[in-house]
């Protein structure tokens, strides 16, 4: 007989008493992951959380104790960050380079004039100077789509990186600096980013926007909903009530739509079944920004675009524009990294 040791030593006996074992296994790191989650109070902006909607910033600050906690699962995601992060910096020092001034702050005049606060992940010894650098780990699929900073840049989600690294190399007095990239499967890529003073200024005006409508205790407006931006806001059930509330209602018991949905769900592109019902999808909701059926939660916007079927030198005068509506579908379960 083969005891398992530890704080309930359990005995297998048969194959019925390794499947509990393995049901207790997952049932204990289930409730360490949730012990981790918890709220943290703010009383500034932070770097890595400037956003794009001056909204979303009040409420991060102004209303830190209503963000919508994540699950066990996005807590499991948050661990692997801190554990590629660990890795990569452990690597480099095999690798021969030195890492030095790990989680310093920016400058405190900087804290002082914009109350905005964040901490360097290190910098690295290279050619007489320090480096900063950035270590963002990501799934494989967003992973793979990075291919140069604009990738970064122009990513709703994303381009939360790029500020959060304008703001180290202007808080470090830094002309450069490195974003090391992770897949989480080993893999890295790194681009390297420049102060850009216009970009920067944007960004601390952004802060200071968020900082007016905290010192006068006044809500900015609302974005126009983007399910790139409100679908995964942390304060969308406070701020989008209306919203949220219209798609379950319209939407959530559906079950000619919920059946579709989950058999999209078993096929695969490019399976000529997943593109006709795809493209179904694409009519059922059309203009809709936001549905919720059953599970499954559905994202829309407007893409615009123009193409050229004539010369360079008098393109301008004929462009074409056209318009399609993108579907972004998802279980409820799934989020954002």
């Amino acid at each position: 007989m083969n005891t398992i040791t530890g704080s309930t030593p359990m005995e297998i006996t048969d194959n019925k008493s390794l499947a509990d074992f393995a049901a207790e296994i997952l049932k204990r790191r289930q409730a360490r992951l949730e012990e981790k989650i918890r709220l943290w109070p703010r009383k500034n902006v932070i770097a890595s959380d400037i956003p794009i909607c001056t909204r979303q910033g009040f409420y991060g600050v102004h209303d830190w104790d209503k963000r919508k906690l994540h699950n066990a699962v996005l807590q499991s995601r948050f661990d692997k960050g801190n554990q590629e992060e660990d890795s990569l910096v452990r690597e480099l020092g095999d690798l021969g380079f030195k890492v030095v001034e790990q989680q310093v702050p920016i400058e405190k005049s900087m804290t002082d004039t914009y109350r905005l606060t964040g901490k360097i992940d290190g910098k690295i010894v290279w050619n007489n100077r320090r480096v900063p650098f950035e270590v963002k780990s990501m799934n494989p699929n967003s992973f793979n789509r990075v291919q140069t900073l604009d990738d970064i840049k122009n990513d709703s989600f994303l381009s939360r990186y790029y500020r959060q690294i304008q703001v180290y190399l202007l808080g470090h007095n830094e002309p450069d600096g490195l974003l090391f990239l992770t897949n989480c499967m080993g893999a890295w890529k790194i681009l390297a980013v420049e102060l850009d003073y216009e970009e920067s200024e944007k960004i601390l005006k952004k802060v200071a926007s968020i900082n007016a409508y905290l010192d006068a205790g006044t809500l900015p407006d609302r974005i126009p909903y983007d399910p790139d931006i409100c679908g995964f806001c942390s304060f969308a059930h406070i701020c989008l009530p209306d919203v949220v509330n219209e798609a379950i209602v319209k939407w959530e018991d559906n079950p000619k739509v919920a059946k579709l949905l989950n058999r999209l769900d078993e096929l695969k592109p490019p399976h000529k079944e997943y593109e006709e019902l795809y493209e179904e999808f694409k009519a059922i909701f059309k203009g809709v920004p936001l549905a919720v059926v059953g599970k499954w939660t559905v994202t829309g916007k407007l893409s615009k675009r123009k193409s050229y079927d004539i010369p360079d030198d008098i393109k301008a005068k004929y462009v074409q524009s056209s318009e399609t509506w993108l579907l972004k579908i998802m279980k409820a379960d799934e989020t954002n990294e």
